[in-house]
This record gives C-alpha cells, sequence and structure tokens, in this order.
C-alpha cells in the first residue's frame, strides 16, 4: 500500500513539473524572452535535481525486495542517487543566479562571480560530504556530527537565495522601464514567498506530511512565479512593441537609425555601436544626431527614457 501511496504522489508531482516546464516552453516561444528561456532551464534542472534528490532513493527503496541484502542496497541507492543530483544542485544555483541577473538587466561583476563560485563549492562540499557519510559514519571528520553538514548546506542555501532576490528588489530602482520594474519586483516577491515556506520544510521533513510538502514545494512551488511570468511578460513584450513601431513611424527613423536607437537603450557607446555595426564613428554620430532631430530629444537620457516609456527627462 505504501508503494502505491509513493507511486501515485511521485507520478502526480512529477506530471505538475511537466506541466510548468510545458508552460515554461510555451511562454519562451510567445516572448521570446531571456528570462523565460533561463526559467525554462531552471525548471529542467529543478526537476532533475529534486527527483534524484528527494524522490528516486525513497522509490528505489520501497521497490526493494525484503532479502538479506536489502540494509546493503539501502545503503547504495541513498548513497547513489542524491549523489547524482549534486551537480545539478550547482546548475539549478547558478540558472538561479543567471535569472536575478535577468531580471535586473545586469551582468555579473568580477567580485560577484567570485562570490558565487566560492559560495557554489561551499554548497557542493557541505552537501557532497553529508551524503557520504549517510553510508560512511567514520568519513573523515568523524568528530563533527554530520547533521552539521546537512544543516550548513540548507543554512548557506537559503542566505544565498534569499540575498540574491532582496538585491533585486534593491537594484530594481535603476531600471528605467515602469513594467519592467513592476517584473522584477512582483517575481522578487513571489520567489522570496516560495522560499521562506521551503527554509523550514528543508531543516524538518523528517514526519511523513511534511516530506510531501517539502516535495510539493519543490516540484509545485515554481508553477507559481511561472504563471506570474506567463500573464505579465506578453503584456509588457506587446506595450513595449505597440510603442516602439509608433515611435519609428511617426519620427520616420529609418532601419538602420532604429538598430542604433536600441544599441543606444543597451547603454552603448558610440565607438561599441560602431564595431557592432561595422561602420565609423563618425557615421554613428550623424545617425545619432538625425534620431534627434527626428524624435524631438537632445540627449541619450532622453531618447533611451522615450523607448523605454518613461517621462522624457531634462538632461
Amino acid at each position: 500500500m505504501n508503494l502505491v501511496i509513493q507511486l501515485a504522489t511521485d507520478i502526480i508531482l512529477v506530471g505538475a513539473a511537466l506541466g510548468a516546464i510545458g508552460l515554461a516552453v510555451r511562454l519562451q516561444q510567445r516572448t521570446r524572452e531571456p528570462l523565460a528561456a533561463i526559467y525554462l532551464f531552471y525548471l529542467v534542472f529543478s526537476l532533475f535535481y529534486g527527483f534524484f534528490a528527494l524522490m528516486a532513493p525513497e522509490l528505489a527503496e520501497s521497490m526493494l525486495p525484503l532479502t538479506q541484502g536489502q540494509s546493503n542496497a539501502t545503503s547504495a541507492v541513498h548513497l547513489l542517487f542524491p549523489f547524482l543530483s549534486v551537480p545539478l544542485l550547482i546548475s539549478v544555483l547558478f540558472l538561479f543566479f543567471a535569472m536575478v541577473l535577468s531580471l535586473i538587466n545586469r551582468r555579473p561583476s568580477p567580485a560577484f562571480s567570485i562570490l558565487f563560485v566560492l559560495l557554489a563549492g561551499l554548497l557542493f562540499a557541505c552537501n557532497g560530504i553529508s551524503l557520504y557519510r549517510n553510508t560512511h559514519p567514520g568519513f573523515p571528520i568523524p568528530l563533527v556530527p554530520n547533521t552539521w553538514f546537512i544543516f550548513s548546506y540548507n543554512f548557506l542555501r537559503a542566505v544565498v537565495v534569499i540575498s540574491a532576490l532582496i538585491t533585486v528588489l534593491v537594484q530594481s530602482r535603476h531600471l528605467r522601464e515602469i513594467h519592467r520594474k513592476k517584473l522584477a519586483r512582483k517575481t522578487a516577491l513571489i520567489l522570496l514567498t516560495l522560499e521562506l515556506v521551503r527554509v523550514p520544510l528543508s531543516f524538518f521533513h523528517s514526519a511523513p506530511v511534511l516530506l510531501v510538502a517539502f516535495q510539493v514545494s519543490w516540484f509545485v512551488g515554481d508553477l507559481w512565479p511561472l504563471l506570474y511570468l506567463d500573464r505579465a511578460l506578453p503584456r509588457i513584450r506587446r506595450r513595449e512593441r505597440s510603442t516602439t513601431d509608433d515611435l519609428i513611424e511617426r519620427g520616420g527613423v529609418t532601419p538602420r537609425e532604429h538598430e542604433i536607437v536600441q544599441l543606444i537603450c543597451q547603454g552603448k557607446s558610440n565607438n561599441e555601436i560602431a564595431d557592432v555595426l561595422f561602420i565609423s564613428v563618425q557615421t554613428v554620430k550623424t545617425h545619432t544626431y538625425r534620431i534627434y532631430r527626428k524624435l524631438g530629444v537632445r540627449n541619450r537620457v532622453q531618447l533611451t527614457n522615450l523607448f523605454l516609456g518613461d517621462k522624457i527627462g531634462e538632461g
């Protein structure tokens, strides 16, 4: 009976996770947004991580025959499957940070990259040691309880994720486009709420009911922010296309000038634009001057704000 319940639960959870992946695929196809693509890969790797770390050991153990070698087989199962999840965990963490950076439209700084590598390595070590010591109690630091490594892993992961989401809330004020700012803040708040639910469950899920809740939070929880993105991202894309098309048509901006407008809005300098378009810097300046006259702006700040939907500044 326990096997039937376990199988039914696993089928429902995996079905929900696969449904989330399908929804993410549709969202990416509709919007072609980097954020949607990153979230899609994040869900895929999270699904495999959750399966190997949370569900596969219990499922395999429940299917083991009741023989004298069951204890050894059980130890092997609880060692093999979770260890397969460790590299997936690092991938999930990396994709999470990529998603965070995409929300605030930032590139990782060298300090950020170094900090990420150090934290990922520390998480990897804590998780790996705790998994190995589940089947090798004497290895390699017998004076330190294994629960310490498990606690350290859960604590570090929570601190890293929550800190990253708080960073989104703080840095989102630099986003010029008001709708992108709202998208970043709401997505961060949803993910933060989800994480605050997962944190206590990650420490205390020994009881069957809490274990099921923990599994649901991993396999089904990511549907919540995804449903919000599925509603908000297409609206933002339609609004941006409508605004851009209207400005281009009304101002008589040529295709080449439109390319330069897009690069200016990305914060590129005249030299960088010249390199991208394989034209001279003087040609870029000439096009930029014509763009200013056609659209009635005086500088890059006003041009960027015009195309990003904010009020035109005074420069």
